[in-house]
């Protein structure tokens, strides 16, 4: 059997929410703050079965953007927040009769990025 033919891929879609306390995008009396907190989120991944018991595999994942508004007394805010990961597994396979069952232990680094602009709205934190 060729080497190529135990490396395998895939991925997966779906839909993410980003969920904050919109308190934290208050900004104060006179103002008023908008949201859009769901994103379509994505999966890559990719591994190699060294034999039927153990594979590593690693992926990335999008987990979406998000943003908030902040307008008020002529001043608007903006705020962008990006979330993704990377991963790396070395993964388990317990072959079965009709399926296999299997256990993934490894590391990821994750990392959300906000990106703010004002005309004058302060953020604090």
């Amino acid at each position: 059997m060729p080497a190529w033919s135990q490396a395998y891929v895939g991925g997966s879609v779906g839909k993410s929410d980003h969920n904050q306390n919109r308190g934290d995008w208050n900004g104060g009396a006179g103002f008023t703050s908008s949201y859009d907190n769901s994103d379509t989120a994505y999966k890559l991944f990719g591994g190699y079965k060294f034999n039927p018991n153990f594979a590593v595999e690693g992926g990335y994942t999008d987990l979406g953007d998000y943003s908030a508004r902040i307008t008020g007394g002529g001043d608007v805010g903006n705020a962008k927040i990006k979330t993704d990961s990377l991963n790396l597994f070395a993964v388990g396979i317990l072959p079965m009769d009709q399926f296999s069952l299997f256990a993934k232990a490894g590391i990821s680094r994750n990392k959300s990025k906000m990106d703010f602009t004002s005309t004058g709205v302060a953020f604090t934190q």
